[in-house]
């Protein structure tokens, strides 16, 4: 586990956790390390599936996109719901994210972080646990996303949502308490401030970005 983010777990003595190395590009469908609350109450790190994982998936001729859950929706979800109601929520340490914009035949690429560019910082997020046909345990998740702050919305809008939408963002502060399963979070569900938000483009077959600089297609 990269030393800075192992600094980020201190305050929770985490009990147990995966190894992931740097990792540049983690985009969906990849492992990346986030932290939960185990049945027994103690904080734990998991390598975890980027997206939702459900064993029907595999054998569906569906493609599922189940790497984002919207706020406004996820409560209501069939999908994200359940996850919802029983307070499996995770939390995923990450120092900026990757939006795309522009006509597909000519995209460009934008990193976002908080302040300075290698301030770390914690995505709110769903986890699953489910088995596999063979019977092995494999964790997954889903990042919620709210409607976009100005900067964000800038550079990253689609029809659905032509003012954009970016993960939810938790302040330091609020992590033992999003990960307790009885606690009622809603107040944390929040658009990032504006003014703490920056942004630079990157070349489109650069790698930026590090298990601490996480998640590349929101």
């Amino acid at each position: 586990m990269p030393a800075a983010i192992r600094a980020l777990f201190d305050n929770l003595k985490i009990m147990s956790g995966g190894n992931l190395g740097v990792n540049y590009d983690i985009a969906p469908t990849n492992e990346a390390l986030a932290v939960i609350r185990d049945t027994k109450g103690d904080y734990a790190a998991h390598a975890m599936r980027f997206g939702l994982w459900e064993p029907w998936m595999d054998k569906s001729k569906k493609r599922y996109a189940t790497f984002n859950a919207r706020w406004e929706t996820v409560k209501s979800s069939r999908m994200f719901g359940p996850l919802w109601s029983a307070g499996q929520r995770c939390a995923v340490p990450a120092s900026g994210w990757y939006e795309w914009s522009g006509p597909k035949s000519d995209k460009r690429r934008w990193h976002f972080s908080l302040g300075e560019p290698d301030g770390l910082f914690w995505f709110g997020g769903l986890y699953q646990t489910a088995q596999t046909d063979e019977g092995e345990e494999r964790r997954s998740f889903s990042l919620l996303t709210v409607p976009a702050n100005d900067t964000v919305g800038r550079y990253h809008s689609t029809e659905r949502d032509p003012g954009g939408r970016m993960p939810v963002i938790l302040e330091s502060g609020q992590l033992e308490r999003w990960l307790d399963p009885a606690a009622d979070p809603d107040d944390m569900i929040q658009t990032w401030p504006d003014d703490q938000t920056s942004v630079w483009e990157v070349p489109r077959k650069a790698v930026g970005f590090a298990q601490a600089q996480h998640l590349s297609k929101l």
